[in-house]
Protein backbone atom coordinates (compact mmCIF):
# COMPACT_ATOMS: atom_id res chain seq x y z
CA UNK A 1 0.00 0.00 0.00
CA UNK A 2 0.78 3.49 -0.68
CA UNK A 3 0.74 6.41 2.45
CA UNK A 4 -0.27 9.96 1.32
CA UNK A 5 2.64 12.40 0.97
CA UNK A 6 2.55 16.22 2.37
CA UNK A 7 -0.04 18.27 0.93
CA UNK A 8 1.27 21.34 -1.01
CA UNK A 9 0.88 24.15 2.12
CA UNK A 10 -1.32 26.63 -0.13
CA UNK A 11 -4.99 27.30 -0.54
CA UNK A 12 -7.40 25.62 -2.81
CA UNK A 13 -7.92 28.29 -6.14
CA UNK A 14 -10.91 30.26 -6.31
CA UNK A 15 -9.66 31.00 -10.20
CA UNK A 16 -9.68 27.42 -11.30
CA UNK A 17 -11.67 25.16 -8.89
CA UNK A 18 -10.94 22.20 -9.77
CA UNK A 19 -8.96 20.55 -13.62
CA UNK A 20 -8.79 16.73 -15.13
CA UNK A 21 -5.08 15.97 -16.50
CA UNK A 22 -6.10 13.18 -18.61
CA UNK A 23 -4.54 9.82 -18.80
CA UNK A 24 -4.14 8.88 -22.06
CA UNK A 25 -0.99 9.99 -23.89
CA UNK A 26 1.14 10.77 -27.18
CA UNK A 27 4.38 9.72 -27.08
CA UNK A 28 7.67 11.74 -28.79
CA UNK A 29 11.04 12.25 -29.79
CA UNK A 30 13.07 10.24 -26.55
CA UNK A 31 14.91 12.38 -24.26
CA UNK A 32 13.93 14.46 -21.13
CA UNK A 33 13.20 17.91 -19.36
CA UNK A 34 12.08 20.08 -22.51
CA UNK A 35 11.60 23.34 -21.71
CA UNK A 36 9.60 25.37 -24.53
CA UNK A 37 8.90 28.56 -26.17
CA UNK A 38 6.41 29.82 -29.05
CA UNK A 39 9.18 31.99 -31.53
CA UNK A 40 8.67 34.31 -33.93
CA UNK A 41 8.22 31.97 -36.87
CA UNK A 42 5.29 30.20 -35.19
CA UNK A 43 7.02 27.25 -34.08
CA UNK A 44 8.03 25.97 -31.23
CA UNK A 45 11.65 25.24 -30.08
CA UNK A 46 12.49 23.34 -27.43
CA UNK A 47 15.65 21.85 -25.38
CA UNK A 48 15.72 17.90 -24.86
CA UNK A 49 18.21 16.46 -22.21
CA UNK A 50 20.65 13.26 -22.70
CA UNK A 51 18.41 11.82 -25.38
CA UNK A 52 19.10 10.22 -28.72
CA UNK A 53 17.13 10.29 -31.89
CA UNK A 54 16.91 7.66 -34.80
CA UNK A 55 20.01 7.00 -36.41
CA UNK A 56 22.17 9.80 -34.13
CA UNK A 57 24.45 9.36 -31.39
CA UNK A 58 23.52 9.65 -27.67
CA UNK A 59 23.84 13.25 -26.33
CA UNK A 60 23.48 15.63 -22.93
CA UNK A 61 21.29 17.73 -24.66
CA UNK A 62 20.11 18.89 -28.00
CA UNK A 63 17.59 21.05 -29.67
CA UNK A 64 14.89 21.23 -31.49
CA UNK A 65 11.69 22.52 -33.59
CA UNK A 66 7.89 21.63 -32.74
CA UNK A 67 5.51 22.35 -36.03
CA UNK A 68 2.43 22.32 -35.20
CA UNK A 69 -0.22 20.92 -32.65
CA UNK A 70 0.35 18.04 -30.10
CA UNK A 71 -1.67 15.56 -32.28
CA UNK A 72 0.39 16.52 -35.16
CA UNK A 73 3.93 15.51 -34.22
CA UNK A 74 3.69 12.51 -36.89
CA UNK A 75 5.62 10.56 -34.38
CA UNK A 76 6.51 6.41 -35.63
CA UNK A 77 7.55 4.75 -33.11
CA UNK A 78 10.51 2.53 -34.14
CA UNK A 79 9.96 -0.05 -31.24
CA UNK A 80 6.45 0.61 -30.25
CA UNK A 81 5.45 -0.47 -26.79
CA UNK A 82 9.13 -0.30 -25.58
CA UNK A 83 9.81 2.74 -22.87
CA UNK A 84 13.50 2.90 -22.79
CA UNK A 85 16.01 4.95 -24.62
CA UNK A 86 15.49 2.10 -27.83
CA UNK A 87 12.22 3.94 -28.18
CA UNK A 88 12.71 6.40 -30.47
CA UNK A 89 10.14 7.34 -32.75
CA UNK A 90 10.71 9.19 -35.41
CA UNK A 91 8.63 12.92 -35.38
CA UNK A 92 7.96 14.63 -38.99
CA UNK A 93 7.33 17.73 -36.88
CA UNK A 94 9.39 17.00 -34.00
CA UNK A 95 12.92 17.97 -36.02
CA UNK A 96 16.88 17.97 -34.79
CA UNK A 97 18.05 21.72 -35.32
CA UNK A 98 22.22 21.99 -35.82
CA UNK A 99 24.32 18.91 -34.38
CA UNK A 100 23.21 16.34 -32.04
CA UNK A 101 25.11 17.64 -29.17
CA UNK A 102 25.78 21.48 -30.28
CA UNK A 103 27.60 22.81 -27.01
CA UNK A 104 31.48 21.22 -26.43
CA UNK A 105 34.39 23.14 -26.05
CA UNK A 106 37.40 23.20 -23.39
CA UNK A 107 36.01 26.38 -22.02
CA UNK A 108 33.11 24.67 -21.30
CA UNK A 109 34.59 21.82 -19.50
CA UNK A 110 36.52 24.06 -17.54
CA UNK A 111 33.04 24.76 -15.67
CA UNK A 112 31.11 21.31 -16.15
CA UNK A 113 32.00 17.61 -15.80
CA UNK A 114 32.38 15.63 -18.34
CA UNK A 115 29.27 13.60 -19.59
CA UNK A 116 30.62 10.03 -20.27
CA UNK A 117 31.33 7.72 -21.99
CA UNK A 118 31.72 11.10 -24.57
CA UNK A 119 34.17 14.23 -23.53
CA UNK A 120 31.45 16.88 -24.06
CA UNK A 121 30.22 18.84 -21.20
CA UNK A 122 27.28 17.30 -18.77
CA UNK A 123 24.86 19.66 -19.19
CA UNK A 124 20.65 19.78 -18.66
CA UNK A 125 18.21 22.31 -20.96
CA UNK A 126 17.23 24.21 -18.22
CA UNK A 127 14.71 26.73 -19.99
CA UNK A 128 14.47 28.42 -23.24
CA UNK A 129 12.89 32.08 -24.63
CA UNK A 130 12.35 33.63 -27.56
CA UNK A 131 12.28 37.05 -28.25
CA UNK A 132 12.16 39.63 -31.10
CA UNK A 133 13.26 36.49 -33.17
CA UNK A 134 16.32 35.59 -30.95
CA UNK A 135 16.16 32.43 -28.60
CA UNK A 136 17.72 32.55 -25.27
CA UNK A 137 18.95 28.84 -24.56
CA UNK A 138 19.89 28.57 -20.59
CA UNK A 139 22.00 25.01 -20.26
CA UNK A 140 23.52 24.27 -16.77
CA UNK A 141 26.47 22.03 -15.58
CA UNK A 142 24.95 18.86 -14.31
CA UNK A 143 26.22 15.73 -12.11
CA UNK A 144 24.65 12.56 -10.96
CA UNK A 145 24.62 12.98 -7.71
CA UNK A 146 26.88 14.79 -4.86
CA UNK A 147 24.26 15.58 -2.23
CA UNK A 148 24.80 14.23 1.31
CA UNK A 149 20.62 14.19 1.46
CA UNK A 150 19.14 11.44 -1.00
CA UNK A 151 21.80 12.19 -4.03
CA UNK A 152 20.20 14.49 -5.49
CA UNK A 153 21.67 15.52 -8.53
CA UNK A 154 23.23 19.28 -8.69
CA UNK A 155 22.75 22.04 -11.29
CA UNK A 156 25.10 24.66 -12.23
CA UNK A 157 27.08 26.94 -13.20
CA UNK A 158 24.12 27.92 -15.81
CA UNK A 159 25.12 30.49 -18.84
CA UNK A 160 22.94 31.97 -21.15
CA UNK A 161 23.27 31.12 -25.30
CA UNK A 162 21.64 33.10 -27.90
CA UNK A 163 20.64 31.92 -31.34
CA UNK A 164 19.48 34.12 -34.69
CA UNK A 165 18.34 30.93 -37.05
CA UNK A 166 16.02 29.05 -34.74
CA UNK A 167 18.50 26.95 -33.15
CA UNK A 168 21.12 25.88 -35.78
CA UNK A 169 23.89 27.51 -34.64
CA UNK A 170 24.44 29.07 -31.47
CA UNK A 171 26.86 31.41 -29.60
CA UNK A 172 27.54 29.40 -26.26
CA UNK A 173 29.77 32.04 -24.24
CA UNK A 174 27.15 34.64 -25.27
CA UNK A 175 27.55 35.17 -21.37
CA UNK A 176 30.03 34.04 -19.31
CA UNK A 177 29.63 30.31 -18.32
CA UNK A 178 29.52 31.01 -14.29
CA UNK A 179 26.99 33.39 -15.11
CA UNK A 180 24.43 31.47 -12.67
CA UNK A 181 26.13 30.22 -9.97
CA UNK A 182 24.60 28.07 -6.38
CA UNK A 183 20.77 28.79 -5.65
CA UNK A 184 20.75 30.29 -9.14
CA UNK A 185 21.86 26.72 -10.92
CA UNK A 186 18.47 26.24 -12.68
CA UNK A 187 17.48 29.02 -14.33
CA UNK A 188 12.96 28.98 -15.61
CA UNK A 189 12.19 31.64 -17.66
CA UNK A 190 8.30 32.69 -17.43
CA UNK A 191 6.55 32.21 -21.07
CA UNK A 192 4.21 34.18 -22.69
CA UNK A 193 2.66 34.26 -25.90
CA UNK A 194 4.43 34.14 -29.68
CA UNK A 195 8.12 35.30 -29.70
CA UNK A 196 6.91 37.25 -25.73
CA UNK A 197 3.82 38.74 -27.07
CA UNK A 198 1.87 39.88 -24.19
CA UNK A 199 4.73 39.91 -21.99
CA UNK A 200 5.48 42.74 -19.33
CA UNK A 201 4.54 46.20 -20.93
CA UNK A 202 7.06 47.86 -18.86
CA UNK A 203 9.73 45.42 -20.65
CA UNK A 204 10.39 42.91 -18.09
CA UNK A 205 11.15 39.15 -18.31
CA UNK A 206 10.53 37.18 -14.89
CA UNK A 207 13.14 33.93 -14.41
CA UNK A 208 12.04 31.41 -11.57
CA UNK A 209 14.89 29.88 -9.46
CA UNK A 210 13.89 26.53 -7.85
CA UNK A 211 16.54 25.75 -5.25
CA UNK A 212 17.35 25.06 -1.25
CA UNK A 213 17.72 26.38 1.97
CA UNK A 214 21.45 25.62 2.10
CA UNK A 215 22.37 27.64 -1.17
CA UNK A 216 21.99 24.79 -4.41
CA UNK A 217 19.77 23.98 -6.91
CA UNK A 218 18.92 20.46 -7.45
CA UNK A 219 17.24 18.44 -10.12
CA UNK A 220 14.54 17.53 -8.13
CA UNK A 221 12.72 18.02 -4.77
CA UNK A 222 14.01 21.33 -3.76
CA UNK A 223 12.74 23.66 -1.03
CA UNK A 224 11.46 26.62 -2.24
CA UNK A 225 11.69 29.11 -5.30
CA UNK A 226 13.41 32.60 -5.52
CA UNK A 227 12.22 35.35 -8.23
CA UNK A 228 14.08 37.01 -10.58
CA UNK A 229 13.64 39.83 -13.29
CA UNK A 230 15.51 41.58 -15.73
CA UNK A 231 14.91 44.31 -18.54
CA UNK A 232 14.78 42.59 -21.87
CA UNK A 233 17.82 44.31 -23.21
CA UNK A 234 19.71 43.43 -20.54
CA UNK A 235 19.28 39.41 -20.57
CA UNK A 236 22.96 39.05 -21.06
CA UNK A 237 23.93 40.99 -18.11
CA UNK A 238 23.97 39.19 -15.06
CA UNK A 239 24.53 42.40 -13.19
CA UNK A 240 21.15 43.68 -14.39
CA UNK A 241 18.95 41.31 -12.35
CA UNK A 242 16.96 42.43 -9.12
CA UNK A 243 15.36 39.65 -6.72
CA UNK A 244 11.73 39.77 -4.90
CA UNK A 245 12.38 41.05 -1.92
CA UNK A 246 8.62 40.86 -0.64
CA UNK A 247 5.50 42.94 -1.30
CA UNK A 248 4.66 46.22 0.62
CA UNK A 249 0.94 46.54 2.56
CA UNK A 250 0.89 48.95 -0.37
CA UNK A 251 1.20 46.29 -2.26
CA UNK A 252 4.46 47.68 -3.89
CA UNK A 253 6.75 44.75 -4.90
CA UNK A 254 10.22 45.52 -3.09
CA UNK A 255 13.33 44.28 -5.35
CA UNK A 256 16.67 43.96 -4.76
CA UNK A 257 19.85 43.04 -6.57
CA UNK A 258 21.36 41.05 -4.70
CA UNK A 259 20.04 36.64 -4.19
CA UNK A 260 21.46 36.22 -1.28
CA UNK A 261 18.80 38.17 0.88
CA UNK A 262 15.73 37.58 -1.35
CA UNK A 263 12.69 36.17 -0.11
CA UNK A 264 11.33 32.83 -1.82
CA UNK A 265 7.55 32.94 -3.33
CA UNK A 266 6.82 29.31 -3.04
CA UNK A 267 8.34 26.97 -0.47
CA UNK A 268 7.52 23.60 -0.05
CA UNK A 269 10.40 21.70 1.82
CA UNK A 270 11.68 18.36 -0.29
CA UNK A 271 9.03 18.36 -2.39
CA UNK A 272 9.75 21.82 -5.23
CA UNK A 273 10.54 20.89 -9.01
CA UNK A 274 9.54 23.42 -10.92
CA UNK A 275 10.80 23.09 -14.82
CA UNK A 276 8.79 25.92 -16.34
CA UNK A 277 6.03 28.87 -15.84
CA UNK A 278 3.44 30.00 -18.28
CA UNK A 279 0.89 33.08 -18.28
CA UNK A 280 -2.47 31.47 -19.72
CA UNK A 281 -4.39 34.21 -21.53
CA UNK A 282 -7.70 32.30 -21.03
CA UNK A 283 -7.64 32.55 -17.11
CA UNK A 284 -5.25 35.84 -16.98
CA UNK A 285 -3.12 33.42 -14.59
CA UNK A 286 0.35 32.72 -14.08
CA UNK A 287 0.45 28.86 -13.96
CA UNK A 288 3.60 25.73 -12.52
CA UNK A 289 3.54 22.24 -12.54
CA UNK A 290 5.01 21.67 -9.23
CA UNK A 291 6.36 17.91 -8.87
CA UNK A 292 8.21 15.69 -6.86
CA UNK A 293 9.34 12.84 -6.56
CA UNK A 294 7.91 10.65 -3.55
CA UNK A 295 8.46 6.91 -1.89
CA UNK A 296 5.81 4.52 -1.01
CA UNK A 297 5.74 5.76 2.76
CA UNK A 298 4.97 9.33 1.27
CA UNK A 299 8.41 10.63 2.16
CA UNK A 300 10.19 12.24 -0.75
CA UNK A 301 12.80 10.64 -2.73
CA UNK A 302 14.72 11.75 -5.12
CA UNK A 303 16.16 9.88 -7.29
CA UNK A 304 19.05 7.87 -6.90
CA UNK A 305 18.06 6.37 -3.34
CA UNK A 306 15.98 3.68 -2.24
CA UNK A 307 13.07 3.10 0.01
CA UNK A 308 11.36 0.23 1.67
CA UNK A 309 10.31 -1.55 -1.60
CA UNK A 310 13.43 -0.88 -4.25
CA UNK A 311 17.18 0.32 -4.58
CA UNK A 312 16.28 3.14 -7.01
CA UNK A 313 12.74 4.54 -6.05
CA UNK A 314 12.75 8.14 -7.01
CA UNK A 315 10.86 7.70 -10.62
CA UNK A 316 8.34 5.01 -9.37
CA UNK A 317 5.85 8.27 -7.48
CA UNK A 318 5.13 11.37 -8.35
CA UNK A 319 3.70 13.79 -7.12
CA UNK A 320 2.10 16.35 -9.73
CA UNK A 321 0.76 19.54 -8.19
CA UNK A 322 -0.86 22.38 -10.71
CA UNK A 323 -0.47 26.14 -9.44
CA UNK A 324 -1.79 29.44 -10.50
CA UNK A 325 -1.29 33.00 -9.51
CA UNK A 326 -2.33 36.41 -10.40
CA UNK A 327 1.60 37.70 -10.58
CA UNK A 328 4.72 36.09 -10.84
CA UNK A 329 5.07 36.30 -7.37
CA UNK A 330 1.52 35.28 -6.35
CA UNK A 331 -0.43 34.66 -4.22
CA UNK A 332 -0.32 30.73 -5.19
CA UNK A 333 -2.79 28.42 -5.12
CA UNK A 334 -3.50 25.12 -6.18
CA UNK A 335 -5.89 24.21 -8.62
CA UNK A 336 -4.85 20.16 -8.95
CA UNK A 337 -2.99 17.42 -7.16
CA UNK A 338 -2.04 13.94 -8.09
CA UNK A 339 0.24 11.79 -5.39
CA UNK A 340 0.66 9.27 -7.87
CA UNK A 341 0.59 10.48 -11.47
CA UNK A 342 0.46 7.55 -13.89
CA UNK A 343 -0.67 7.40 -17.68
CA UNK A 344 -3.42 5.07 -18.94
CA UNK A 345 -1.57 2.57 -19.56
CA UNK A 346 0.17 2.73 -15.47
CA UNK A 347 3.45 4.07 -16.53
CA UNK A 348 4.15 6.45 -13.61
CA UNK A 349 7.01 8.81 -12.27
CA UNK A 350 6.71 11.66 -14.85
CA UNK A 351 9.21 14.61 -14.09
CA UNK A 352 9.82 17.85 -15.73
CA UNK A 353 6.08 18.57 -17.01
CA UNK A 354 6.23 22.12 -18.94
CA UNK A 355 3.16 23.98 -20.61
CA UNK A 356 3.91 24.15 -24.69
CA UNK A 357 3.01 27.69 -24.90
CA UNK A 358 1.39 27.57 -28.38
CA UNK A 359 -0.86 24.58 -27.03
CA UNK A 360 -3.31 26.88 -24.61
CA UNK A 361 -6.81 27.48 -24.81
CA UNK A 362 -9.30 29.38 -23.47
CA UNK A 363 -9.81 26.67 -20.80
CA UNK A 364 -7.58 23.85 -21.05
CA UNK A 365 -3.75 23.23 -22.13
CA UNK A 366 -1.31 20.66 -22.82
CA UNK A 367 1.89 19.29 -20.51
CA UNK A 368 4.57 18.06 -21.66
CA UNK A 369 6.61 15.74 -19.59
CA UNK A 370 9.02 12.68 -19.45
CA UNK A 371 9.27 9.21 -17.17
CA UNK A 372 12.70 7.02 -16.28
CA UNK A 373 13.94 4.45 -15.87
CA UNK A 374 13.46 0.99 -17.42
CA UNK A 375 15.25 -2.15 -17.27
CA UNK A 376 17.73 -2.24 -14.65
CA UNK A 377 15.68 -1.51 -11.86
CA UNK A 378 11.87 -1.67 -12.56
CA UNK A 379 9.00 -4.04 -13.45
CA UNK A 380 6.30 -3.98 -15.76
CA UNK A 381 4.97 -1.87 -16.73
CA UNK A 382 7.92 0.08 -18.27
CA UNK A 383 8.07 3.47 -18.41
CA UNK A 384 8.29 6.23 -21.43
CA UNK A 385 11.79 8.13 -21.86
CA UNK A 386 9.87 10.36 -23.97
CA UNK A 387 8.41 13.61 -24.77
CA UNK A 388 5.12 12.69 -23.35
CA UNK A 389 1.86 14.66 -24.52
CA UNK A 390 -1.33 15.39 -22.16
CA UNK A 391 -4.04 17.14 -22.32
CA UNK A 392 -5.55 19.12 -19.22
CA UNK A 393 -9.30 20.64 -18.85
CA UNK A 394 -9.97 23.26 -16.67
CA UNK A 395 -12.79 24.59 -14.73
CA UNK A 396 -13.18 27.99 -14.73
CA UNK A 397 -14.92 30.23 -11.75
Amino acid sequence: SKFPPSPPPYPKSSAIPSAKVDSDYILGINGDEFPITWAKDGNQYTGAGDNQQPGLPTSPASFFKVVGGPTEMGCVNTSAGSPSKDDMPRCSNVTLQGPPTPVQGEEVLKYCEPWTPHPVPNIKSSAVLSIDGTLYWIVSCFNYGDDMVFNRQRYGPAWIMTSTDYGVSWNITATPINMFEGQLGAPRFVQYGMDYEGGFDDGWVYVYFPCTYSGAAFFENNDMILLGRVQINSILDRSAYEFYYGTQPDGAVAWVPDHTIARPIWEFPMMTSVQQINFHFGTQRYIFANWAWISYDGHPRPDHSPDESNPRTGHQRTQLTLVEAPNPWGPFSVFYVDDDWRLADGSTGAYTPVIPPAWQGESDFWIASTQCCTGQYFAEPLNHYNFIVQRVQLEIA
